[in-house]
């Protein structure tokens, strides 16, 4: 499976050399991991078509240039790596999300089913205080699991916006880094253009 992970919000500006100052994108691919930043034109699955598991891409209006080289991608992985480390962490962070929206959907299928049972006590002629009364405190219960459960949410949600406030400033960090990087290769050579 290939995760692709979008993590700015914000347009990306690379000095890229080109004719006009247009907006930029990057990607960087490792293995399964894809790393998007700005650049809608940039096609990640087409990139992995022609270059495999390992590049990095800069875009900057028409113009598209591509780095396989293992030394600069490794030194684009460890400017990008605290990026990487965030982005890591918040997809733990979602696996619990996702865990937790699981357990809710279970006690929400249970409060039905019990719901359905007290309909049909109440349409029964027989004596059924008892039975309503254990099934009422079963939603009880359950109301409680999820109220419990809706706090890990909020915690959750906490720790995932707390999250991209230091992807966003991680990222704002690496990037000039990978610019210049990124100027260097193209001046070496290294990154070659794509049309």
């Amino acid at each position: 499976m290939t995760r692709t992970w979008i993590l700015a919000a914000f347009a990306l500006t690379l000095a890229v050399p080109t004719a006009n100052a247009a907006p930029v994108g990057f990607v960087f691919q490792s293995c399964n991991n894809t790393w998007m930043n700005g650049g809608r034109a940039l096609d990640p699955a087409a990139l992995r078509a022609r270059f495999g598991d390992h590049f990095a891409a800069v875009q900057r209006g028409k113009r598209t240039w591509v780095v396989t080289d293992p030394a600069a991608l490794e030194r684009i992985r460890h400017l990008y790596q605290p990026v990487i480390r965030i982005a890591e962490q918040e997809t733990e962070i979602g696996s619990k999300q996702a865990a937790t929206g699981s357990k809710e959907a279970e006690i929400g299928s249970e409060q039905a089913s019990i719901g359905s049972q007290q309909a049909a006590l109440a349409t029964a002629g027989s004596d059924t205080r008892e039975a309503m009364a254990n099934l009422s405190a079963r939603l009880r219960t359950l109301g409680d699991r999820l109220r419990v459960l809706g706090a890990r949410e909020r915690v959750l949600e906490g720790q995932e916006r707390q999250l991209e406030r230091r992807a966003a400033d991680a990222e704002r960090e690496a990037l000039p880094a990978i610019e210049r990087l990124f100027e260097e290769l193209i001046a070496a050579g290294s990154a070659v253009e794509v049309r």
